[in-house]
């Protein structure tokens, strides 16, 4: 990428997951800071997972086999008309599909995730949030990227306040992830959860929109408006279902922002969205290291605090992000 070109083609694989999406959206993001680039999307399903061992082999001899050969292995769109300049993905279930399109059609490629293995020279460049990785050739030590952006949210924001009416309203929001990277979340947390809300908007007036995930599940919802009770929460943005806020105004409308700490691409979006970002846990956890990892970083940045769900200590002063990740 060293060379100065005034545009590129790039092929976006996907593996259907939101957060992935949101973190190639991200990387092309960051590319049209110096580049046009003309993007087209390509769904990859991987078929059964024991197929990435096989693939691990095909690509480790350097064979060269044609791109029509992938279907094997994955569920996939046709391709595009056309060379790519770049190919880039991010998400473990892409990686293969990732190395072996480049290594086939002879493009560059950037891959955002764990390589778990893979070897790094299959790639052109490697977002990794791994910080000993540091300075070595290829590998981008970055936050995960998204394409969250300060100047987005808080404008879809105004555009809410003024369609409901709801202009002067002081606005938190609450992010709702579920089950998932060490955290199991139970009714009574969902309760708990309900009631700490209640709790600040006695104390401070403050109102509520609450976002919900494909995680969060059925349950939560109901448990979470019977504790906090009637006028708590303005607006509601679940997974499935009618939305009262699109996610975008949701993150632009509040002073500060509460994500249950399962949800990794939540907390970053959060933090790229230029809110005061708290992380929230149930009774029952246990971070797996990756996401561990992410938390200890974005503290010690001050970009979040941690709680437990009964906590009663106020909120420390944390920097907020101008630019997004």
């Amino acid at each position: 990428m060293e060379d100065r070109v005034n545009s590129i083609k790039a092929w976006v694989l996907s593996d259907g997951k939101a957060g992935h999406r949101s973190q190639s959206k991200g990387i092309l993001a960051a590319l049209r800071n110096w580049v046009k680039v003309e993007e087209d999307w390509v769904e990859v399903k991987l078929r059964v997972g024991f197929l990435r061992l096989a693939m691990d082999r095909v690509l480790r001899g350097g064979v060269v086999l044609p791109t029509g050969w992938l279907r094997i292995f994955y569920r996939m769109d046709e391709l595009p008309p056309g060379k790519p300049d770049l190919i880039l993905s991010a998400g473990g279930n892409t990686r293969h599909a990732n190395a072996w399109l480049a290594g086939t059609l002879v493009c560059r490629n950037l891959f955002c995730g764990d390589l778990r293995g893979l070897d790094k020279d299959l790639f052109a460049g490697v977002i990794t949030w791994d910080e000993s990785k540091a300075g070595e050739n290829g590998w981008i030590v970055n936050p995960t990227p998204v394409a969250i952006t300060p100047d987005e949210v808080e404008r879809k924001a105004r555009q809410w306040r003024m369609k409901t009416g709801q202009t002067d309203e002081q606005i938190w929001t609450m992010l709702l992830g579920g089950n998932g990277a060490g955290y199991l979340w139970g009714s009574k947390d969902w309760k708990k959860l309900g009631g700490l809300m209640k709790r600040y908007h006695r104390e401070t007036g403050v109102r509520w929109v609450v976002v919900g995930s494909r995680r969060t599940g059925r349950k939560a919802e109901p448990l979470i408006r019977e504790e906090a009770g009637q006028d708590v929460v303005c607006a509601w943005c679940p997974a499935e279902g009618v939305r009262d806020i699109s996610y975008p105004a949701a993150l632009g409308c509040s002073e500060r922002v509460f994500v249950t700490e399962d949800s990794h691409m939540m907390i970053t979006e959060a933090i790229a969205s230029g809110r005061q970002v708290h992380t929230l846990q149930p009774a029952r956890w246990k971070a797996n290291p990756s996401n561990l990892h992410f938390l200890r970083l974005y503290e010690k940045n001050s970009w979040i605090s941690r709680h437990a769900l009964d906590f009663c200590d106020g909120f420390p002063s944390l920097k907020v992000m101008h630019e997004g990740l």
